[in-house]
């Protein structure tokens, strides 16, 4: 749990959770980009595909002899090339982010679930980039970091993120735009073959951002993780509440049934239209509650889905 801000202890610490994950690791190989996925191309890797008759420059060591006396004819061993596939984590650490009932703020759960996934893909032997989203001083600022694979690197762009998240303060203006700028950003830096994972709460997606998101879908794999607070969906138990924004304060009454009626209804037709938008575009989303603890819900997600 780290609360309303998050810090690089923590996210370091979430390699731990990395490593839990039921996912398939493999070992990095000896190849400069070899990663943790198997191609149909044969190649340099641990897993047996088939044998061939032996030709002329092919490596003896991969001579099976035994297979070779069977058929009277030398018999060479293939075996599934890995290859390393990059990912880009989008993370959004903006003004709506900045909220939350209990646990965790959403901005916090944010940062945890890029970070597990940051970790699981460099264990992987994947290089891990990101597009990071925030406020700093008041004013939208956007980091982008190209993907690499050492540990080094991921820990700066884990400090990157804490920094954004830190930067973060009741009050904050909102911008519109930003979102679908930066997802406009990463039609141009998700090559073919990147694994894209965009962490939101999407309150700022709009129609110009869903069609920058639908032309990296086209090309990339692309995953889309939610983190939402409970107060979100369901008004608090019928009471009246003193609330404030950072600037102003006032009183929220929730002891009428039609409108805490209204306000789950209003939420669930916005969850509803925005996992439609997603699905037609082959993006799946994943939820995650800020208000419970981050890891085992990724790996619940995981075990549904085979990935993320």
């Amino acid at each position: 749990m780290s609360g309303a801000y998050t810090h690089l202890d923590r996210l370091v610490a979430l390699a731990g959770a990395a490593r839990r994950l039921d996912l398939p690791v493999r070992t990095r190989t000896g190849a400069p980009r070899a990663g943790g996925h198997l191609t149909r191309a044969p190649g340099a890797g641990m897993d047996f595909m088939e044998y061939r008759n032996y030709q002329a420059g092919d490596d003896i060591r991969t001579i099976d002899w035994r297979a070779s006396a069977r058929t009277g004819t030398t018999q060479t061993r293939l075996y599934q090339q890995e290859k390393e596939r990059p990912a880009l984590f989008i993370l959004d650490q903006g003004p709506s982010l900045f909220f939350g009932s209990r646990h965790n703020f959403k901005s916090v759960t944010a940062a945890e679930v890029m970070a597990i996934l940051a970790w699981q893909a460099l264990l992987r032997g994947d290089r891990v980039g990101a597009l990071l989203l925030g406020q700093v001083d008041g004013s939208t600022h956007t980091m982008n970091v190209r993907p690499h694979g050492s540990r080094q690197h991921l820990l700066q762009l884990l400090q990157q993120a804490v920094t954004l998240n830190n930067s973060l303060r009741a009050g904050l203006p909102g911008d519109g735009q930003a979102l679908p700028q930066l997802l406009g950003r990463a039609v141009h830096l998700a090559r073919p073959g990147t694994r894209v994972t965009v962490i939101s709460d999407f309150y700022q997606l709009n129609p110009t951002g869903l069609s920058s998101l639908a032309r990296v879908a086209r090309r990339c794999p692309v995953t889309a993780v939610q983190p939402f607070d409970p107060l979100e969906h369901q008004l608090p138990p019928a009471a009246v509440y003193a609330v404030s924004n950072g600037h102003r304060r006032g009183l929220l009454d929730t002891r009428s049934h039609q409108l805490a009626q209204r306000y789950s209804r209003a939420a669930c037709q916005r969850q509803d239209l925005l996992a439609q938008q997603l699905a037609s575009h082959c993006i799946r989303l994943h939820r995650i509650d800020c208000s419970l603890e981050t890891e085992s819900q990724l790996a619940d997600c995981i075990r549904r889905a085979g990935k993320i």
